[in-house]
């Protein structure tokens, strides 16, 4: 092509604000808001089909998964119903006001590149982008919304359109335009939360975070202010749960400022929305064109902000106890992104741009995880974003099912197995129903001491059955308990593990085994250890067969804690329960609710075709003995 034609060609793409290639974009960024509005989303040729059950929680719904769109994307029911039908199970409604208000002219998104020439935060606007990889754009809508009388009705249309394991949230926000004091400002937030509540949307977010508000700045900067309007916010919609959508805090102390006024009324904090940046638009020259100024940047360039946001904002969690649940947004883009959101510490992931560009963006996700499950040994060997996202975000029976595959993996030597059949038989510590020795055997020491991988996996087991089964619905946040190390083979390793990997609030106190006791008479304590009663305590081991270790190490901790003012509240959990008939004598006899993940009965069961025919004889002859 010569310089006339690809001058020509320029032209013709710039003075629409085209940027190229749009093949692939569920918006056409060619056309206006409202165009977009009436008539997409486009470029979805077919919906996938996935198996799933909502197994996974978010706040206090089930859910399909962890993944969704944030506020923008979703302009409507028919982008709703779209996404809902492509996989994503957390749908945030684009923000609506009290009013009509009409989007920016366009140019509404342009592809942007970090001037180089400058060191502040100004970005160049291209009609282009050289790579997938390292898409970033900027968009300048200015939060258009419909009238309350149409997206009232939109809303509700929406909520019928959702599958089972799906959920819907409403973004609102306050408009600034034509009041004229910060009181009317507010107002106007609780007058559009009262309007939200009228849709029956399940969850409400506000919209503190965008920086498009038409002369006013980024409200969450503001801290009193998004203190007040939090608390306004929740006077009016009660139980709904809150969700802020906050922007990037350069400094860590305002960020807790922030996190200080708000938290008494939020359930979730959504981050981050975009970052504000000096766009240096090429071609506001040409008269088609307006001349963009400051906007919001996002895609793949705020991604390292927006982690390292999510980072902070689960450390200043546990460090000041607060109790609001983690949504990680920007620059998610491949799954890789969304599992690096959850090794942070997010409890839901969000993608706008990744799932405009790339709607199949969620089944990429649900089709990993899925290949990660039904092979625990080829995941676990890939690395650590990969291992991420195989072990968070799992419900229980999902944890199940892999800690049964990696008992008895087809890949290992009989020798480097959890799970041990022979036909010379293995001492039992206390024996089984009263006999001493059996042909089976459960040896846990070989996945903690020797595969770093299965390790760290228990550690994530233990903290989902204890949050599961014990710590439930009560007013505390997860990992919020402490773990007790019983003279075991297994225990001592296995909580010191839990001590490493998981947050600064779990605590940990060690039994002491008895020939330290005798052997060195006076040189030990029984228990070593603080046990705070504010917390539940946990005796941890990997296998319960007769309970005598579990009963001995009870009996060791001071009857001035076990019978305090404020009682010390006891649990037990192992992984096996070689003898379930036993729980319920355990429990009267020590007081000590007793929790199992599986019964040496379903192991067995799991893996009766994979036994040769001797190894099913010993089974059957040994286990029709003992019942």
């Amino acid at each position: 092509m010569d310089e006339s034609k690809s001058k020509l060609r320029y032209r013709h793409l710039t003075h629409r604000g085209m940027s190229i290639p749009t093949a692939h974009w569920t918006y056409d960024i060619t056309k206006s808001y409202d165009w977009n509005y009436e008539f997409g989303p486009f470029n979805i040729p077919a919906y996938p089909a996935r198996s799933v059950k909502p197994s996974k929680k978010f706040l206090s719904f089930k859910v399909n998964s962890l993944f969704g769109v944030p506020a923008g994307p979703l302009l409507n029911s028919r982008w709703i119903e779209a996404y809902s039908k492509l996989g994503y199970d957390i749908l945030t409604y684009k923000t609506v006001r009290t009013r009509s208000y009409p989007a920016h002219q366009m140019p509404h998104i342009l592809y942007v590149e970090k001037n180089k020439s400058k060191n502040d935060s100004s970005f160049i606007g291209k009609p282009y982008f050289s790579k997938v990889t390292s898409l970033a754009i900027t968009n300048s809508f200015g939060v258009p919304s419909k009238d309350p009388d149409v997206w009232q009705e939109d809303v509700k249309r929406s909520l019928r359109l959702l599958d089972k394991g799906q959920l819907l949230i409403l973004s609102i926000m306050g408009t600034q335009d034509g009041l004229h004091s910060q009181k009317e400002f507010i107002q106007d937030f609780i007058k559009c939360a009262v309007l939200a509540m009228e849709t029956s949307a399940p969850v409400i977010e506000v919209n503190l975070s965008c920086p498009n508000l038409h002369g006013g700045g980024v409200v969450c900067y503001d801290v009193d202010l998004c203190g007040k309007i939090c608390e306004q916010i929740k006077n009016v919609i009660g139980d709904v749960p809150l969700i802020a959508k906050i922007g990037y805090f350069n400094k860590e102390g305002e960020l807790i400022k922030l996190l200080k006024k708000i938290n008494p009324f939020i359930e979730a904090v959504g981050a981050i929305n975009t970052l504000q940046g000096n766009i240096i638009d090429l071609q506001h020259k040409k008269i088609h064109m307006r001349q963009i100024g400051l906007s919001g940047v996002c895609g793949g360039y705020i991604k390292p902000y927006a982690l390292n946001s999510v980072k902070t904002l689960y450390k200043l969690r546990d460090q000041f106890k607060m109790k609001f649940a983690i949504i990680g947004i920007g620059g998610v883009t491949k799954p890789e992104d969304f599992e690096s959101y959850l090794a942070v510490g997010a409890d839901a992931v969000q993608s706008a741009t990744g799932a405009m560009t790339d709607p199949y963006l969620a089944f990429k996700i649900y089709e990993k995880q899925t290949a990660q499950k039904k092979d625990y040994q080829t995941a676990k060997t890939i690395g650590t974003s990969f291992f991420s996202s195989v072990s968070q975000g799992l419900s229980l029976n999902e944890f199940k099912e892999i800690y049964l595959q990696m008992i008895y993996p087809k890949t290992l030597p009989e020798n480097k197995n959890t799970l041990l059949i022979r036909e010379d038989r293995f001492k039992l510590k206390h024996g089984e129903k009263g006999r001493k020795h059996s042909h089976i055997y459960m040896n846990h020491r070989n996945p903690i001491f020797i595969n770093a991988w299965d390790r760290r996996f228990l550690v994530e087991l233990f903290n989902q059955l204890i949050c599961e089964r014990i710590l439930k619905n009560e007013e505390l946040s997860k990992n919020r308990y402490g773990v007790v190390a019983i003279p075991s083979s297994s225990s001592p390793e296995l909580t010191a593990s839990m001590l490493d990997s998981l947050t600064s609030s779990i605590g940990r106190a060690v039994v002491m085994p008895h020939q330290f006791l005798t052997q060195e008479a006076g040189a030990h304590s029984k228990l070593y250890g603080d046990m705070d009663v504010r917390k539940p305590w946990v005796l941890i081991d990997d296998v319960f067969t007769s309970g005598k270790t579990l009963q001995d190490s009870i009996k060791c901790i001071p009857d001035e804690i076990k019978y305090a003012k404020d009682p010390l509240r006891l649990f037990a959990i192992t992984l096996i329960s070689r003898n379930p008939d036993k729980r319920e004598s355990f429990t009267k006899s020590t007081g000590v609710d007793l929790f199992s993940l599986v019964t040496l009965e379903e192991v067995l069961k799991y893996h009766w075709k994979r036994f040769t025919s001797k190894e099913k004889k010993l089974i059957l002859k040994e286990r029709s003995e003992l019942h």
